[in-house]
Formats: structure tokens, C-alpha cells, sequence
């Protein structure tokens, strides 16, 4: 997404800028505002002239004029940026389904200012996809012009449309569930039920949001979540404020807040703005924004960050997993430090710790090396100067640039584990990269070929993807299996607001099947001993509803996750919404052992630039029986 802003930004605009005293036809200025209610519908003889904003619009996603030109076309400037200006309707059509805003390009001379009442003499509609000619996005209708003519330098601008109580209600649930495929091809318009629709009714318009409440913290996008009415229309928030998405229902009354008219705030979730937020509705990135056009005022908050008290007694076994987003020992050292800080005093130096996205010792650089000792040394060093034990490390080395990630990062699962509370690992004969797994029974015994070892190897759902590393260990007289997972990310996925609906999953198929691979392997190990003791835990990229968790469940496992209400339920920020991603599942044996269970969100609630990680690390204390 960056990367698509700064080439947008790049691209030289033909455009040509008058001083703010705009040019205009002789006499224009002095003609009274014509009443656009009076004029009779255009026809095709007509030229399409004199149409109103809302029938450009539309009661579609794209407009009825697309490719047309048209002519005569009168509003009031709402709002200016650099790449053109809005234009809304000072008098409103009175159809709630089509927007009264549109949005103006200049090729030419037309430079007005805000308040300005205009008119354009003759304008091109165009659809523009944002993120590019067949890309999943959906479109802007632009008026692309050569002039336009002032007709009153200051007319009121129109009121904003409250969204929310007063107003229009947002739905609440749905955001689209009437396309199956294109929207543009095969939609039923239906703003009142649909969030897709109910957002492109207000495209390009000036809203009003009253009694909002952040639900997110601002992202590195600069961007914020909020709901408006102190939360009277959405689902309960978390603790903390934060909006988590539930099965079927991904939050379309959450507004995104952008930055293009204002410098955003270091908003906190929790943050309650004490006065209305007003701006222009636009698009991009595959979602609807607010993009507010006055200073935000608002009362900040400071959420509380949670972390574990070092409680635990030596019959409980303290779990925790954790994405370290690309831990690069080369580029960013001073990470390390920040990682065992938080290991040590904010995990209480959990016994067993499961890392997902570790580099390997010269970190992004693309090169043959593929080892990580260094890199999980300097780790266990930084854990013991900052007054923690000294761990041991799980890991297996895998072939160069074939699971997926930076090229040349060669990220990997790694379990760090503490001797000094009784955990060995047992019949130590690692695997190497490229070696499959194998499980025998003898003598009523699980015997792996290998330990440690890599799942996945040779299995076609595991191509260009981080391979699960599985160790079985020795606790306190029992055989535990670990087993350590990153599973297919969700990166190439569709998005919410995109064209195509409904939004295409296109990389559950491998999640799944990588999912039921894992499975199959805990199915064995059960099925060869019914009380074994499996602890299965890291990133899975997925949804507690989804097919991939379900698979894993299927297998005998419980999602851990799901014993914390559901508002609770997130360890991941995407677009303003908590949801969950790294899970902890148990088998059987262990399920009536649960003491403690903790979501610890010391990233999702802070700001970019003091998190560790993009993750949450997910806790567990298990009371240990034999």
C-alpha cells in the first residue's frame, strides 16, 4: 500500500492553476443560481444537460453517464486537495440512494476555493479504480474538466448528513450479500441493508459523525477507527475500547478515519471526540473513508497495557506464543532488546515460548546463509542482561528462500524452552531441512523418526510456507508435543470493499490444507495414546470459525481462544478491527487444566512506532498433572 501511495503521488498532474480569483465567462457571475428543481429531465437531444449530482451518481457503484460527456453541471466546493476538489448539490435531489457529492479532476483552468458555488460547462464522467486498471477495487466517479465558471465566490456550504442517530442509520452486520461475483455487474443495490451500497450513497459527500469513539488505535497508515453514538449501533467493545470482528460480521458502521484534509492526532482507542468529526466520504485501498476536513477535538485515552505477575507454583507450566514480525538481528538489533524486555517483564519469562517470524543471521540480506544461531543467541543473551534465565532453543534450518517471507530472511518457528523448571527435550535426534516425519507405535510407545522435526515436507500445501517444527519434550515425567506453527498468511486475500464479492479467500485452500495436514499428525498421536499430552500454538493466520480451525479442532484439539468472550477475542489490528490470529489449542488431556488464559495487548493498543510486533503474544498457565 505504500508503495501504490508514493507511485500515485509521483505521477506529474496536467493541470494548470489560476490565482484564487477565478476565471470565468463575461456575465456568468452576475446570472442568479438557477433552480435546478425546475428544470425538466435531460434527454438524449438534450446532451445531457443540466443533470443534478445524484442522477451522475446514480443508484449504483458506478455512474449511469460513465464515458459521457455532460453539461451545466452547478454545485458548491466542499472541500479542495491537491489532485482536484468535491462538489455537492445545493439542492439536494432527495434520494437517500444516490450521493449529492462527486468528485472534480481539472485538466484546465478551474481552481476554485472552498464555498465556492460553481458551474462546469462541459465535463467527462469517469470511473477511477484507484489501485489500478484490474485491480479488486471498487470506483470513484470523477468529473473530469477543462473549465469551470464561478457563479458566487461565498455560498453556504450545504449541511453535512449525520450518519448515525438523526440521520442515517449504517448497517451493522452486512457489508455486502447480494453479489456473487462483479460488483459492477451483478448487484442489488441495497443501501439500507448493505454497508458497500450504504457508503457509495454517500460517495464524495460531507458527513457528520456525532459522539464518536475511537475503536482502534491510529495505524501506520495514519489512520483511525471510529463509531459514532457512544456505540448505541455496534456490537460490545472490548475492555479496552477496541472493535473485534465475529463470524459474519465484519463491523460496516466502523468509519475509517484518513488524513488527506488533516494531520492525524496520536488517537488512543478509548479516545472520545467531544465534537462532531465532519468530512468527505471517499474510497481507497479497498475501503471507505472519512476523511475528516477540520482539526479533530476530541479527550484522549491511555490504555492500561496488561502483563503477566511471575505467579506461577512448580506443578504449572507457563506457555505463551508469539509473532516477532521479522526479527532482523542486521537491520534492527536494537529489537532484540526491546524483545527481551518484554519477555522478561511483561511475559514473566514464560517456560516454554513459541516465536514465529525469526530471521536468520544476516537477517533481509539475500543471501546462502540460512542458520539463525546467532540470531537466537543474541535473543537468549539480551533475555539474560535484562535478568532472565537463560533459555534453550528449539530449531530447525530451513532450505534457503523456500518458505516463503523476505527473500533472503529465511524466517522460521522457534520454541525457547527453560531447563531450570524441569523441561528436556527427549530422544534429541534432529531432522534435517528437507526430512519428513515419520511416527511409529512400539511397545505402545509414539516414536518419531526425529525430534526435533519439520511437518510439512514434501506436501504440496506446504510449498513457499513456513513449516510447523514439532518437538517432543520430557516434563516432569510425562511426554509433551509441541508443536509450532505459521501457517499460510491471508496477504493475497481480497478485501472487504473490493469488487469482487464476496471477498475472495484465496489463500484459505492452502491454509486448510495445511491445517488438515497438521491434523492428521495429532489425530495419530492420539489415536496411538488418547491422554498425550499436545500443545499445538503460533500464528495460523485464521479465524476461530474458519475451515482451518475447524480442521484442527476436528483432530481433537480446543481452541483455547475461545474460553475469553468474544469481544475480547483479537491479537491482530487490520484496518481498525481486532481479530484473532495466533491461537493456542490443547488436547484432551490438558483441557481441564487451565488456570490462567490471557490475550496481552501491549501492540494492537499502541501506536506504530512503540510496538515491538504487528501481534499480541497469547498466554496459557496449565496445571501439571501425570
Amino acid at each position: 500500500l505504500v508503495i501504490l501511495s508514493f507511485l500515485t503521488s509521483c505521477v506529474p498532474e496536467e493541470r494548470f492553476y489560476l490565482p484564487k480569483t477565478p476565471i470565468f465567462s463575461p456575465g456568468l457571475a452576475t446570472l442568479p443560481v438557477p433552480s435546478r428543481t425546475q428544470q425538466s429531465s435531460p434527454s438524449e437531444s438534450s446532451g445531457n444537460t443540466g443533470l443534478k449530482i445524484g442522477q451522475i451518481q446514480g443508484r449504483q457503484h458506478r455512474s449511469p453517464y460513465d464515458g459521457q460527456t455532460v453539461t451545466n453541471i452547478i454545485g458548491v466546493v466542499t472541500a479542495v486537495r491537491g489532485d482536484g476538489f468535491f462538489l455537492q448539490d445545493h439542492e439536494p435531489d432527495g434520494d437517500s440512494g444516490t450521493s449529492d457529492g462527486v468528485f472534480v479532476k481539472p485538466t484546465g483552468y478551474c481552481d476554485p476555493d472552498k464555498g465556492n458555488l460553481i458551474s462546469i460547462p462541459k465535463a467527462i464522467v469517469r470511473e477511477f479504480n484507484p489501485a489500478g486498471i484490474g485491480e479488486n477495487s471498487l470506483t470513484i466517479t470523477n468529473l473530469v474538466v477543462e473549465k469551470c465558471n464561478l457563479q458566487e465566490n461565498s455560498f453556504p456550504i450545504p449541511q453535512p448528513l449525520v450518519i448515525g442517530e438523526g440521520g442515517r442509520i449504517p448497517p451493522s452486520k452486512i457489508i455486502e450479500n447480494d453479489t456473487r461475483g462483479y460488483v459492477n455487474r451483478d448487484n442489488t443495490y441495497d443501501p439500507d441493508e448493505d454497508g458497500l451500497d450504504f457508503y457509495e450513497s454517500l460517495e464524495g459527500m460531507l458527513v457528520q459523525v456525532n459522539n464518536a469513539i475511537a475503536v482502534s488505535t491510529k495505524n501506520g497508515y495514519r489512520n483511525v477507527s471510529v463509531v459514532g453514538d457512544n456505540g448505541k449501533f455496534t456490537n460490545p467493545l472490548s475492555t479496552e475500547g477496541f472493535m473485534v470482528i465475529r463470524e459474519g460480521d465484519f463491523n460496516p458502521e466502523r468509519l475509517l478515519l484518513d488524513d488527506d484534509f488533516i494531520v492525524m492526532p496520536n488517537i488512543f482507542v478509548g479516545a472520545r471526540f467531544t465534537e462532531p468529526i465532519i468530512g468527505i466520504i471517499d474510497y481507497n485501498f479497498g475501503e471507505y473513508n472519512l476523511e475528516p476536513t477540520k482539526r479533530l477535538v476530541y479527550t484522549q485515552s491511555t490504555p492500561k497495557i496488561q502483563i503477566i505477575e511471575d505467579i506461577s507454583d512448580q506443578d504449572e507450566l507457563s506457555v505463551v506464543t508469539y509473532n516477532v514480525e521479522n526479527l532482523d538481528p542486521v537491520a534492527r538489533p536494537d529489537r532484540l532488546e526491546v524483545l527481551a524486555d518484554e519477555i522478561v517483564h511483561k511475559l514473566a519469562s514464560p517456560d516454554l515460548l513459541a516465536l514465529q517470524e525469526v530471521m536468520d543471521n544476516d537477517g533481509g540480506i539475500d543471501s546462502s546463509v540460512t542458520s539463525a544461531s546467532e540470531t537466537i543467541k543474541a535473543i537468549i543473551a539480551a533475555i539474560k542482561a535484562t535478568g532472565g534465565p537463560t533459555y534453550r532453543w528449539v530449531n530447525i534450518d530451513p532450505v534457503d528462500d523456500a518458505d516463503g517471507g523476505v527473500p533472503g530472511g529465511n524466517i522460521r518457528p522457534v520454541i525457547l524452552y527453560r531447563a531450570d523448571k524441569g523441561i528436556e527435550t527427549e530422544d534429541w535426534n534432529p531432522a534435517k531441512a528437507d526430512q519428513a516425519l515419520s511416527i511409529k507405535i512400539e511397545n505402545g510407545q509414539i516414536m518419531l523418526s526425529n525430534n526435533p522435526a519439520r511437518l510439512g515436507i514434501g506436501n504440496y500445501f506446504f510449498n513457499a510456507s513456513r513449516k510447523p517444527l514439532l518437538v517432543q519434550f520430557n516434563y516432569k515425567g510425562s511426554l509433551l508435543f509441541v508443536i509450532n506453527s505459521h501457517l499460510k498468511s491471508k496477504s493475497e486475500d481480497g478485501p472487504l470493499y473490493g469488487e469482487v464479492q464476496p471477498p475472495p479467500f484465496e489463500t484459505l485452500k492452502q491454509r486448510n490444507g495445511q491445517a488438515q495436514f497438521i491434523g492428521k499428525i495429532i489425530s495419530q498421536i492420539l489415536a496411538s495414546d488418547p491422554n498425550a499430552k499436545i500443545i499445538l500454538l503460533g500464528d495460523l493466520n485464521d479465524f476461530p470459525w474458519t475451515e482451518p480451525l475447524q480442521a484442527l479442532e476436528d483432530s481433537g484439539m480446543e481452541n483455547l481462544i475461545l474460553k475469553l468472550p468474544e469481544n475480547e477475542r483479537f491479537t491482530y489490528a487490520h484496518s481498525g478491527m481486532g481479530q484473532v490470529l495466533d491461537h493456542i489449542l490443547i488436547s484432551p488431556s490438558l483441557t481441564d487444566s487451565i488456570v490462567d488464559l490471557r490475550v496481552l495487548h501491549i501492540n494492537t493498543l499502541q501506536l506504530q512506532t512503540n510496538q515491538l510486533t504487528d501481534h499480541d503474544p497469547v498466554y496459557v498457565l496449565i496445571k501439571w498433572t501425570n
